[in-house]
């Protein structure tokens, strides 16, 4: 379910991603080194511009185009592991839309964003605004991050 706030915040206590992902209901099956994929039925969440985050593995892949079926998919890349009628999450194309997100480490609480250690007490920012000050055309990616494995964080987000 897509949410409809802009500026979204919290403390992640649990490994997930920024934007927040959700199970995704049907099962997905992928081949490593392909890329495409085929989903046990179709779902509203994935769509063109959505994210796939294998959280066994902990990769994630942006869906670049959904076959009229809604069924069948192609990622940008190609899948690092294979996925045989796996259960994965997702984060919707309308959530990942994010324009400027921080995440900091809680202070005694080490963590790690997309596997680079994020000392305790620090925070790293990301943001879609160009050299000239206009928001750019691109959208800051999804990070996985470890908030129950290393250690809470502290996010924060805008949507576009």
């Amino acid at each position: 379910m897509a949410n409809n706030l802009k500026e979204i915040d919290g403390i992640l206590i649990t490994d997930d991603t920024i934007p927040l992902s959700s199970t995704l209901t049907p099962t997905i099956s992928a081949t490593s080194g392909s890329r495409t994929f085929t989903l046990s039925a179709s779902s509203s969440d994935v769509t063109k511009g959505s994210w796939i985050y294998d959280d066994t593995n902990s990769y994630i892949y942006l869906v670049v185009s959904m076959g009229s079926d809604g069924t069948s998919g192609t990622i940008r890349g190609t899948f690092d592991a294979t996925l045989s009628t796996a259960t994965v999450k997702v984060i919707p194309e309308s959530d990942a839309k994010v324009i400027q997100m921080s995440i900091a480490a809680d202070q005694d609480s080490a963590s790690s964003v997309n596997g680079v250690a994020l000392a305790s007490g620090t925070s790293k920012s990301w943001s879609t605004v160009g050299n000239d000050g206009d928001v750019g055309g691109r959208f800051v990616e999804p990070k996985i991050v470890l908030g129950l494995t290393d250690g809470n964080v502290s996010y924060i987000y805008t949507k576009y």
